[in-house]
């Protein structure tokens, strides 16, 4: 019987995974809705993918049968649909209306719509429009001035499952194109101009590299400036082309056998750890169209304005009539510089910038807690912290100061390298070229 027992309880895992995931939407129900008044709809956006069914807050006092539909909107393609019966003096509670599963369903705005030839009253419950802010209940194909009806929505595990794993990889290959853009600029500023940069750790480098990679774009943007030049994308493309340059010359492929080592504990933890933390930064953001909060719309409309002018600017036409530029603009070269590189819109160009930042003002904390603390561990520690428990900087998501996250992960940079020099007395003209750089940065 214990031999049986792994086989169960595998088998009893696979069967319950079967089973659709359902998900709350709208459970308000202080509001009622009387089905045989016609058809009863709603709007709504799909959250995962392999939409399946929806489920409605109902309650019968006769057997009734009840014909549904799932369309493009209103008046639109009739997706999928069915029949079901509901039974005489139903308890009130969700019923479950299922259809074919929409495979690619995320993010889709759909029309579900329900009604019953049968004249006994069956009770829909429903709330104030507020309730939910992607649809809006419909009588007779007609949107209800202040009302959402109480549903949930239902999802196939395997085609919800493997619509995450798809995000994932888009989470994963933005990550990829941040270290890829930032990482060896900064690397390259901080192997020429700073004598302890050989007494680091790899993931201390990298961190490193990154938060002085901010620095380099906005200088650039700035010196440019100066000059009169627009270089447009070019000066998303030019530090980069340089900064690899240097680097396959520097360090330049050798071929080697290839060799394994598992990582130590503290390694793995880190890594993982720093995965968690991006992960629940993009989370964050997953259903949000543009960012948040009034800043954050002011700061798609300045990365705008770089892109439209190919750099800095004076003149903000045609969104206002001003004619001055005394903003600190650094955080916004960042959104038009991903812009640059990939095309895509500035608002979300905005939003992936800021939840990156978000990361790695909080992964910017372990080399300077792991010098402070003696131990890669302190490092990890103060990473947990201020990713997990802190309320900051999480909430910049709500907020939308973008630009101050960004300040305080060059601020970091900063603290860093100052007390290396002097706590290992470096002198040297090249560390006061790289801290110049580096406030001039902080300024922007």
């Amino acid at each position: 019987m214990l031999r049986k027992m792994p086989i169960f309880i595998i088998a009893v895992f696979f069967l319950a995974a079967c089973e659709p995931v359902s998900r709350p939407e709208q459970q308000g129900t202080d509001q009622k809705l009387q089905l045989a008044d016609g058809k009863v709809g709603q709007t709504l956006v799909a959250e995962y993918d392999g939409l399946m069914g929806v489920e409605i807050f109902v309650r019968a006092h006769a057997a009734s049968t009840v014909r549904y539909h799932l369309q493009t909107g209103p008046r639109g393609t009739v997706l999928a649909g069915g029949e079901t019966t509901l039974q005489s003096g139903t308890v009130p509670g969700f019923v479950r209306l299922s259809f074919d599963p929409q495979p690619h369903s995320r993010e889709i705005s759909y029309y579900f719509s329900f009604e019953t030839d049968n004249p006994e009253p069956v009770v829909v419950r429903a709330a104030p429009g507020a309730t939910y802010l992607n649809g809006s209940a419909y009588q007779n194909d007609e949107p209800l001035p202040d009302a959402q009806l109480a549903f949930r929505l239902a999802y196939h595990p395997g085609w919800m499952v493997w619509g995450l794993f798809k995000e994932g990889i888009i989470w994963l290959g933005m990550l990829i194109l941040f270290g890829v853009v930032y990482i060896p600029p900064g690397w390259v500023g901080l192997s020429l101009l700073w004598p302890g940069w050989g007494e680091q750790e790899g993931v201390e480098k990298l961190i490193l590299s990154a938060g002085v990679g901010l620095v380099v774009y906005p200088l650039l943007l700035e010196w440019t400036d100066v000059f009169g030049l627009r270089l447009g994308a070019l000066s998303a493309w030019l530090p980069l082309a340089l900064a690899w340059g240097y680097l396959l010359w520097k360090y330049p492929i050798k071929i080697s056998p290839f060799t394994f080592r598992f990582p130590k504990l503290d390694s793995l933890t880190l890594f993982l750890v720093a995965g968690l933390l991006f992960a629940t930064r993009f989370w964050a953001i997953r259903s949000l169209d543009a960012p948040m909060w009034g800043d954050a719309f002011q700061h798609t409309m300045i990365a705008q304005l770089l892109v439209d002018n190919g750099g800095l600017f004076d003149s903000w036409r045609p969104y206002a009539e001003l004619s001055t530029f005394t903003y600190h603009f650094g955080f916004h070269t960042h959104g038009a510089v991903l812009h640059w590189m990939t095309g895509m819109p500035l608002e979300e160009a905005i939003l992936w910038a800021g939840q990156i930042l978000n990361g790695l003002a909080v992964l910017g904390l372990y080399p300077l807690a792991n010098k402070l603390g003696g131990n890669r561990w302190a490092g990890i520690g103060a990473v947990l912290v201020a990713g997990f428990l802190s309320s900051m900087p999480m909430f910049y998501v709500n907020w939308g100061r973008y630009t101050q996250l960004t300040g305080q992960v060059v601020l970091v940079v900063i603290l860093f390298v100052v007390r290396d020099i002097f706590s290992e007395r470096r002198d040297a003209w090249r560390s006061c070229i790289l801290i110049g750089g580096l406030m001039a940065g902080l300024a922007l």
